[in-house]
Order: structure tokens, then sequence, then C-alpha cells
């Protein structure tokens, strides 16, 4: 039934895939050259950043092309933004705090084998993968808060106490 299903759901899909899966379109011809304005800010301020919520600011100056003012965009990768306004140890430090989290409940899953534990490792892990191609876990309000409301809600299920 699941090789049906899947087959049936790959046949609908596939045209929608081929004209928006790809690497040459213009949105990931953007990302590049957003996560490559990243990486000149990371070089240029490795330990501090440029400041929380300036990179934006600071895009033309490490921009090798003239920008026009609806070409200023955010970092397209949670991480480079993260070290690119607050420092490379800082994004460590996140990065490895979310690592923490997912190891936790995965080790948690295994023992106990709650589904909650598992769909939370599920949610963290796909908001990591997600973190990687755009930054509105970052920037905007409701994906910050639903980012940080599913950290709190592993965090709760990791520091639970043993019922005896």
């Amino acid at each position: 039934i699941l090789a049906v299903a899947l087959t049936t759901w790959g046949l609908i899909i596939k045209p929608f895939l081929f004209t928006r899966v790809t690497i040459s379109d213009q949105a990931s011809v953007e990302r590049k050259f957003y996560n490559h304005v990243g990486t000149q800010i990371i070089s240029a301020f490795p330990i501090t950043g440029v400041g929380i919520g300036t990179s934006m600011l600071h895009m033309q100056q490490f921009s090798l092309i003239k920008l026009e003012p609806w070409e200023v965009q955010p970092i397209h990768n949670y991480y480079l933004l993260m070290a690119a306004e607050m420092g490379i140890l800082i994004a460590i430090i996140f990065i490895l705090f979310l690592l923490w989290h997912l190891k936790r409940l995965g080790e948690l899953y295994w023992q106990e084998g709650n589904v909650l534990h598992g769909t939370l490792f599920c949610i963290i892990a796909g908001f990591m993968f997600l973190m990687l191609f755009d930054h509105y876990f970052y920037t905007l309000v409701p994906t910050q808060i639903l980012l940080w409301l599913i950290l709190g809600l592993a965090l709760r299920e990791i520091k639970k106490p043993a019922i005896i």
C-alpha cells in the first residue's frame, strides 16, 4: 500500500518538482549571493560579528556589485546570518545547543519509545535543515516564537523528573 501511495504521489508531484527544484533558478542564485556576502562579513568580523540586526546595513560594503534597495535582504542561511551578526563562537554555541536537544531527545526516544520525544526530535531536525536555506527563524517573529516554543517543549521533556 505504501509503495502504491508513494508512486502515485510521485507521479502527481513530478511536474511540479522538475519545474521548481533546480539550482539555477533565480531564487537559488540569489541565495548563493547572499550567503557569499555573509561569508565575507564573517571573514571581516569573525569574533564579534557586525551586530545584531545590522547585517543588511553592511550588505553593500561586502557586495561585489551595486545593490538596488530591493536587493538588500538578510543572508539566506540562519547559521551564516547568526555568525555574521554575533560572531562565529555564538553561532557554534547555538548549533551545539540544538544538537544537544537532538541528542537528548533521541536518547529518550530510544529508551522510552515516547512518540512525543520522536516528534520533537523530527521537528527540531527539520528546523535545523530549513535553517540552511532561509532566514525566517531568525528574522520573523512568528517563526522565532515557534522555534523557541518547540525548544522549550523539548527542554521540558528532557528535564522532566522521573516518576518513581
